[in-house]
């Protein structure tokens, strides 16, 4: 299923694109946050890891600051963040 990962890492990166060319700077929302834990997801099943780490923090900083550190997607971008870090 290596493509359809691929096209999913692809249709993530346009979202969060496009959520990003209409964002205030500085500022921080829970739609980009999902478009940013799922372009982590995505990125991980590619074996892509400092990509999706780096797409997981940024999914975790605007889902934390939008919704709360106890919401259930935080948690889940929290959770997947720190098992990107871990060594496989």
């Amino acid at each position: 299923e290596p493509g359809r990962h691929q096209g999913a890492a692809q249709d993530a990166r346009r979202a969060v694109d496009l959520l990003l060319k209409v964002a205030e700077p500085g500022t921080f929302s829970s739609t980009l946050g999902r478009a940013y834990l799922a372009l982590g997801r995505a990125l991980g099943s590619q074996g892509e890891g400092e990509q999706a780490r780096q797409a997981l923090g940024s999914a975790f900083e605007n889902l934390k600051a939008a919704l709360g550190a106890d919401h259930p997607d935080t948690r889940a971008a929290m959770e997947l963040l720190d098992s990107a870090a871990q060594p496989h």
